[in-house]
This record gives C-alpha cells, sequence and structure tokens, in this order.
C-alpha cells in the first residue's frame, strides 16, 4: 500500500496564524475587545514588532515562513533547531541561538518544533527576560502549562497565546484557562492550518498522488518506513 503526505500545505496559514497570536497577545487585542464590551475603554500599551527580538524554536517550513514575515516588520530573529544550517539562517536573515540564548534576549518566543520534548517548562522560563511573551501553533506538550501559569502570575511571563492545549479533545481544564489569566493569555482552537487555501493545497496534493499510483507513476510525496518511525 502507497502512503502519501502532503507536505508544507498548511506551512504559510499556520506561520500566519503565529503572526496573528503574536500581535493579538502583544497588542492585547483580545483582552481590549473585551473590556469594550464591557463598557471599559481604559488604555493599555503594547509592544511594536519592529522594536522587538524574537526566537524561533523550529526552523522547518512554519518556522522560516515566520522568519520571513518577520521581516516585513524588522524584527531581529533568533532561530534555535538541530538541523539548522547556518546559511539557511544567513539566507533568511536569522542568528542561530541555542535554547538558553533564547530565553535571555528575546522578547517573544514561537515555537514550532515537533513534540515528544518539553521547550518551555520551569527551569527555561526562570532564564526569560522579564515580560517575555510565548506563541505556541506547534504541539502542547513543548510546554509545561502549570509552570506558565505560574509564570505569568509572577510577571515573568508577559503573555501566552497558543493554538493548542493539553487539555484538548478532553474534559480536563488546562491551567491557563483560569479566569485570572484571561487578560494574558489568548486561545484559539486549533485552527491554525485551517484556511481555504490551506486545505485546498492538501486536497489537490492528495489527490495528485492518488491519481500518479493508479496510473503507474511514482507519487510525488511518498512517505516511507523510516519516515513513519
Amino acid at each position: 500500500v502507497t502512503v502519501t503526505n502532503t507536505p508544507g500545505a498548511n506551512s504559510d496559514a499556520v506561520a500566519d496564524h503565529a503572526i496573528g497570536l503574536l500581535l493579538a497577545a502583544l497588542r492585547g487585542i483580545v483582552a481590549g475587545d473585551r473590556g469594550v464590551r464591557a463598557g471599559d475603554w481604559s488604555v493599555r500599551r503594547g509592544r511594536e514588532l519592529g522594536s522587538l527580538t524574537l526566537g524561533v524554536v523550529g526552523f522547518g517550513r512554519i518556522g522560516q515562513a515566520v522568519a520571513r514575515r518577520l521581516a516585513g516588520f524588522g524584527t531581529e530573529v533568533l532561530a534555535h533547531d538541530p538541523y539548522l544550517r547556518h546559511y539557511d539562517a544567513e539566507a533568511l536573515g536569522v542568528r542561530p541561538a541555542s535554547l538558553e540564548e533564547l530565553a535571555a534576549r528575546c522578547d517573544a518566543v514561537s515555537l514550532h518544533a515537533p513534540g515528544g520534548s518539553r521547550v518551555v517548562d520551569a527551569p527555561w522560563l526562570e532564564r526569560a527576560r522579564p515580560g517575555l511573551v510565548v506563541v505556541n501553533t506547534a504541539r502542547a506538550d513543548l510546554v509545561d502549562e502549570a509552570a506558565v501559569a505560574t509564570a505569568l502570575r509572577s510577571g515573568r511571563l508577559g503573555g501566552y497565546a497558543a493554538d493548542t492545549l493539553t487539555s484538548e479533545g478532553t474534559a480536563a481544564e488546562s491551567p491557563l484557562l483560569a479566569d485570572d489569566l484571561a487578560q494574558r493569555v489568548v486561545i484559539t482552537p486549533h485552527i491554525g492550518a485551517q484556511t481555504v487555501e490551506a486545505v485546498d493545497r492538501m486536497g489537490s496534493a492528495a489527490t495528485a498522488d492518488v491519481l500518479a499510483v493508479l496510473c503507474g507513476a511514482a507519487p510525488a510525496h511518498p512517505v516511507s518506513v523510516q519516515e513513519e518511525q
């Protein structure tokens, strides 16, 4: 049985969503909307992307797409990826950095690494620059949500925005959904890849590979046993 996938079909959609969450967290957009609806027009000062240093964890298709978008804002970008080649980073105007350096130097960090390992935990947060904003459009297990909630309450973290939670699809409730954190936390229901264009690209690529196999040709995106493991 030939198995195929559609790599890169949703990369731009997720990158757009990461930038949207970053702006929402930096400018208090969701909290501002809630306030106005409650009759509160008080002003909260935010941060401009062009004045910030941002760290990208995971520099694959989505991480690189985020870096390209940030270039338009004038943001300084650092990237961490064990497979990052220096010339890949230089081509996008990005400097390679360790996870520790991202915590210490960055005003915001966007997560785009595969799951299976913890990136944002209590020790990492202790190294973080005060007021750091974390965005997660990757995997929930990259983040210790209890540690993030504690860091938000102490002021170590300035904000958290994510498209996923560990409690997603379960009856459990994340500590990040506590009422006292609503002003500094933005959560969306795993919609990063849900654009008309991304779904069309996935469908078109999948259909093209099915037709190729049925015609006896090689599919464009076969998945090997090694990749599955």
